[in-house]
């Protein structure tokens, strides 16, 4: 298991400069578990607060943008008129799908708290975090 991950245990040294030195394994389920802190066994979905509301996000650096689901945005903003900007973006099979916005929401992903352009689109779609927001 060389391709592991691996911590030094700075009081227990067994190496010749340091004869205490001793590497240990980090545990993938601690990596998992604690320094990402995703919910889902399957997809990279971990909670995030958009506004003050917490949701589940898809994580998707195949998503060019972020994209939030226009029933979502309405529980949390006034939604703007619909005269905003529009986006088009391909989907799987060359479709085309139409994003309104970008509209400004603040955000609070792994503990650091920013304002990020979201589009949304009205379909029954997860909350994605695509490229722009990683």
């Amino acid at each position: 298991m060389d391709f592991m991950p691996r911590i030094t245990d700075a009081n227990d040294r067994t190496t010749e400069k340091f004869p205490k030195l001793r590497e240990q394994l980090l545990c993938p389920l601690l990596t998992k578990h604690y320094i990402y802190p995703l919910i889902n066994d399957r997809d990279p979905t971990l909670m995030v607060k958009l506004m003050d509301k917490n949701s589940p996000m898809l994580l998707d650096t195949g998503a060019h943008v972020s994209v939030l689901p226009k029933s979502l945005l309405a529980e949390i903003i006034n939604l703007p008129p619909q005269g905003h900007a529009n986006r088009h973006v391909k989907v799987f099979e060359g479709k085309e799908v139409m994003l309104h916005g970008p509209v400004n929401i603040k955000i609070k992903i792994c503990g650091l708290e920013i304002v990020h352009p979201f589009y949304y689109v009205d379909a029954d779609i997860p909350a994605i975090g695509g490229y722009d927001l990683m």
